[in-house]
């Protein structure tokens, strides 16, 4: 699955993350949970990795968008390196009224990606250094600025970025170059009419919380619309207790473009909290308008207050990802800040593993999140021992050169510990019989690390296609919204272990629906 992108200390953050799991691609070689991250983070729309969500691929926004029309050169081979997807696309928001961009791109390990626009003008650079050069990344994803409206006109924004063809092209660890092209346009669909919970509700039973909205017809210029699906987003309004890593308590599902509704789990809903949430209507060229708004479980909950305003980093993790179903480990990597024109990534030794720079018309309007994946090989080809030699355990270095001037860095204390997968109990690999009116994922709880030494989890993440949610430590069970399953359907499941420095072990299964 894809990242779970990734947790944000915003929804915006969030969603950005879930789109991971919408956008189901975790790298050539192989998948892994996001971030979401997600993971990619994990990492919603600007309202938004989920964070960034995994390899069963996870992350990643559900019903899966139909994305901008896509062609590869060179034509995919088990042999030749390729980009698998490239998607930019446009976030609006119309409760805060702000408007930014978002781009993704997955593939085949590479050492340098670089995105130009229709006019032959290069808008973004990412490169692979260090630990990384030539393990390569398989996996990007990356947010704008979404300067208010009222400041910046919506007209203004899209000037920055016009309509056409936008090619992705990539240096690839093995091979010759690769591209891939995604259409981008400048259509924006109106906001859904939210109708349930109502903004500033309290006192709400955690066990019957419905999320509902009407169904949007037309784009924000009222004219005629196609929505492909809706996503919804739930949030804890909480400082996150595990900074390090991609936990934090976040439900992420797509939905088709028929759904009104859906019913948050009761296992991830608790008493006396604090909640925001959001509904994104998603066009068929992947832009997307999301609606906000907040509610209170019980009598009493404390929203956070509002961080400093001094243009800063405000999240960095980098993190193991090992898919103890499939075999492989690889790493992940999420920034996220006001907004910077250059992000660079150092280890303990001062040696640079990884840089993004926003160019032409994203230069000086700048980028605020970062998400990355890299490859995964195979632990029988390349052992565990021998990829997390890539990037030593110690400090790493988040610097980012602010669209408004000055430098902000921020540090991240990265470990070798590594959790040991979860036994899924529920649905069993391959069963053909679920209920798609009652299915619920259970697995029994983590302990130890993969070499059988104790290890503190601080939470699960839940994958099932496109439906995505964090769960407490003490947590061994969650039941899938009736809404999002469909009979006769086959599905995918994950299930991520997360211990306290944020590494994360996913396994995964199979299942079908009767």
């Amino acid at each position: 699955m894809t990242p779970r992108p990734l947790s944000r200390p915003t929804l915006s953050c969030v969603a950005a993350l879930a789109l991971l799991l919408m956008l189901g691609g975790c790298g050539g070689n192989g998948g892994s949970g996001m971030p979401t991250p997600t993971s990619p983070p994990a990492p919603t729309a600007t309202a938004t990795p989920v964070p960034p969500t995994a390899t069963a691929t996870q992350t990643p926004p559900n019903t899966q968008a139909p994305t901008p029309t896509a062609t590869a050169s060179p034509g995919p081979t088990d042999a030749i390196p390729v980009l698998a997807e490239a998607k930019l696309l446009i976030e609006h928001n119309s409760t805060d009224e702000d408007t930014g961009f978002q781009g993704f791109a997955d593939g085949d390990p590479w050492n340098e990606l670089s995105i130009t626009g229709p006019d032959g003008v290069q808008i973004a650079t990412v490169t692979a250094e260090g630990g990384l050069f030539d393990f390569g990344l398989t996996e990007l994803f990356f947010e704008t600025s979404e300067p208010p409206n009222a400041e910046v006109p919506i007209d203004d924004v899209l000037a920055r970025l016009p309509e056409g063809s936008y090619t992705f092209a990539s240096d690839p660890v093995d091979g010759e170059e690769a591209t891939l092209t995604a259409d981008f346009t400048h259509d924006i669909p109106a906001g859904p009419e939210l109708t349930s919970p109502a903004d500033g509700a309290t006192g709400l039973d955690p066990n019957d919380i419905v999320v509902s909205w009407r169904p949007v017809s037309e784009d924000i210029d009222g004219e005629p619309v196609t929505i492909v699906s809706y996503q919804v987003i739930v949030e804890e309004d909480a400082a996150p207790l595990f900074p390090q890593g991609f936990y934090r308590p976040v439900f992420s599902v797509h939905l088709s473009a028929a759904a009104t509704s859906v019913t948050v789990p009761a296992e991830f809903m608790r008493d006396d909290t604090c909640y925001k949430y959001e509904v994104l209507a998603i066009e068929e060229s992947g832009n997307q308008t999301l609606v906000s708004a907040e509610f209170e479980t019980g009598d009493t909950c404390e929203r956070p207050e509002p961080g400093d305003e001094a243009p800063r980093l405000k999240q960095a993790k980098l993190l193991i990802e090992h898919n103890s179903t499939d075999e492989d480990t690889g790493f992940q990597g999420f920034a996220d800040g006001d907004p910077w024109n250059e992000l660079t990534i150092s280890g303990p030794g001062g040696v640079q593993i990884a840089s993004v720079t926003p160019d032409g018309g994203l230069f000086d309007f700048g980028l605020t999140e970062l998400f990355f994946e890299t490859s995964e090989p195979e632990n029988a080809k390349v052992p565990i021992d021998e990829v997390v030699a890539h990037l030593p355990e110690g400090t790493y270095t988040f610097r980012g050169v602010m669209v408004d001037g000055g430098e902000s860095t921020l540090t991240k204390t990265f470990t070798h510990d590594i959790p040991a997968g979860p036994e899924l109990m529920s649905p069993e690999d391959g069963s053909g019989d679920v209920d798609p009116a009652n299915t619920v994922v259970s697995w029994k709880p983590v302990t130890t690390d993969i070499d059988g030494e104790p290890i503190t989890i601080v939470g699960y993440q839940v994958i099932v296609e496109d439906f995505s949610v964090y769960l407490p430590a003490t947590a061994t069970s969650v039941t899938v919204p009736a809404e999002f399953m469909q009979g006769g359907t086959e599905y995918e499941y994950e299930v991520l272990a997360i211990e306290e420095s944020g590494n994360q072990t996913l396994s995964s299964a199979a299942f079908s629906t009767r």
